[in-house]
């Protein structure tokens, strides 16, 4: 019996669009960004404001150390936007891989120190005459 036609792991089934469709991006991967980031989850485009973005949905995972052992944390799942221009690389794979490299990664989406008050300094205080 023949294959011929079907698709493979390698040539995956491609589908024609009809005038004025647009073929939606929607997959698992680990995605590089500028600054040294890695994020890993489902990824997908979203427009906002006309503009378009790589959206990440970083899925909620169980945190591993780094020999991939259970350490009992959840890790809370979150979106993240990017402009295409930020992005490094891009590895499509399963999901499986995916949530593994996100437990792996264990990015969370601020941290603390981010959200805390900036302290004033002596040089951020009016001076004698009311000024800065």
């Amino acid at each position: 019996m023949s294959n011929q036609g079907a698709p493979t792991m390698n040539q995956p089934e491609h589908q024609t669009l009809e005038p004025g469709q647009t073929e939606s991006f929607s997959t698992w991967a680990i995605v590089d960004v500028m600054g040294h980031q890695r994020y890993a989850g489902r990824v997908t485009e979203q427009t906002v404001a006309g503009s378009g973005f790589l959206r990440v949905d970083v899925p909620e995972v169980d945190a591993v150390d780094w020999q991939g052992k259970p350490i009992g944390k959840k890790l809370q799942g979150f979106s993240k936007l990017f402009a295409p221009g930020s992005i490094h690389s891009m590895t499509p794979c399963s999901e499986p891989v995916a949530r593994a490299a996100a437990a792996t990664l264990a990015v969370v989406p601020i941290r603390e120190f981010d959200l805390l008050p900036a302290q004033a300094t002596d040089h951020d205080a009016p001076d004698d005459e009311g000024g800065y």
